[in-house]
């Protein structure tokens, strides 16, 4: 998963082979864009990780 801004979110996509885009939530406010070190707007990825529950 890569976190970028609005203004390099053409890069991003550039840059993954056809990624999932989605708004960052309030949950993720604190993550970077990884061309500028701007706060990201949007998360680029390929398959979103699965929540495993350990307990049974």
């Amino acid at each position: 998963m890569i976190t970028v801004c609005q203004e390099h979110m053409k890069d991003g996509l550039n840059l993954l082979n056809v990624p999932h885009v989605e708004e960052i939530t309030q949950q993720y406010l604190e993550h970077r864009c990884i061309f500028c070190n701007k706060l990201a707007k949007f998360e680029l990825f390929y398959v979103k990780p699965m929540k495993i529950s350990l307990s049974r």
